[in-house]
This record gives structure tokens, C-alpha cells and sequence, in this order.
């Protein structure tokens, strides 16, 4: 089993091979690593609002001081938390262009026989299966951790995962 993640894998996931194994513990280690770096340094929970711009893939975090800050930005998938449904964005033809991480997402599936990260869109065993794909996700891309905003509609909370990636030449909040 993998730090904090589920005990299971999805119905049509073969069992995982040691280096699968391997590079997954990695993820998940190094992803907690980062991801307390981030929330530290851009102060997440302290945001009045945040805002995905399509036109250059960057997140835009307003605070309370009227300040907003940009983050690069990539998507990585949506969670209907409803059915526990996970879509990849690089399988949806509205979202793929702001996830070309995709291809290494879906590199590391053929690599390791991990099929979950080939299919586009499943039901998760639960719900601790996001803090994977999302681990996943950061190490295959380089990103310095991810952002999860939620999305309210008919169909109940979407939670949608973007990947934060590294500014250039500009410095965190």
C-alpha cells in the first residue's frame, strides 16, 4: 500500500510491478514535500479568490490586499465527487490544450503497465485515489505542486486539479 493512498487499485488495473511500486512511493514523497513548500510560500489558504486564465494558462490568486499573483499553470483532471469519477484533461477535447503534460502522464502509463493513467475517464476505488493520480501528475510534469479548486453545479462538486509549475523570473507572493 502507498503512503495515505487507497488500498486498492481501480477494477482493471493489473498488480503493480516493484518499480511501479517504486516510483509511486516516490511521488507521493515527494509530492507531500512540495506541496507544503507551496502552501507556505503562496499562502493558499489566505486567498480571497482564484481564477484559472485560459489565455495564459496561469492561475490568478487575488488576496485580501487587493494583490494578485500568477501562477503558470497546467490541468490535470476533473473529480466528480459525486460518483468518484475521474476524467483526465487530456482526454476531454475542451480541456486537452492545458494539458500537455498529458503525454508524459500517459508515457509513465505504457512504462509501467499502469492503465489507470491510459484511460480517460473512470470511477476512483475512493477517494484517497486522487492524492496519487494528483502525485503522479506533479512528478511526471516537474511541477512544484498542484491547486485543487471546486467547481459547484447540478451535477454536484467537480474538484479540478492544476498543476502549478515554475515561474520565470517572477517571485511567489
Amino acid at each position: 500500500m502507498l503512503p495515505g493512498m487507497a488500498a486498492s487499485q481501480p477494477d482493471f488495473q493489473p498488480p503493480l510491478t516493484a518499480e511501479a511500486q517504486q516510483y509511486l512511493v516516490e511521488a507521493c514523497d515527494e509530492m507531500e514535500a512540495l506541496q507544503g513548500l507551496l502552501n507556505r510560500h503562496w499562502r493558499f489558504q489566505s486567498t480571497q479568490g482564484v481564477s484559472f486564465d485560459q489565455a495564459t494558462s496561469s492561475l490568478v490568486f487575488t488576496y485580501a490586499d487587493e494583490r494578485r499573483v500568477e501562477a503558470p499553470a497546467e490541468l490535470l483532471g476533473m473529480y466528480r465527487r459525486r460518483d468518484r469519477t475521474w476524467n483526465w484533461a487530456w482526454a476531454r477535447p475542451e480541456t486537452a490544450q492545458f494539458a500537455p503534460g498529458g503525454a508524459m502522464v500517459r508515457a509513465l502509463g505504457e512504462r509501467f503497465g499502469l492503465d489507470y493513467l491510459l484511460t480517460p475517464a473512470y470511477r476512483l476505488p475512493d477517494a484517497s485515489f486522487l492524492g496519487l493520480l494528483t502525485a503522479v501528475g506533479v512528478k511526471a510534469t516537474q511541477a512544484i505542486g498542484h491547486y485543487i479548486g471546486v467547481h459547484e453545479s447540478a451535477d454536484g462538486e467537480t474538484e479540478i486539479v492544476y498543476l502549478v509549475k515554475r515561474a520565470k523570473g517572477k517571485a511567489a507572493p
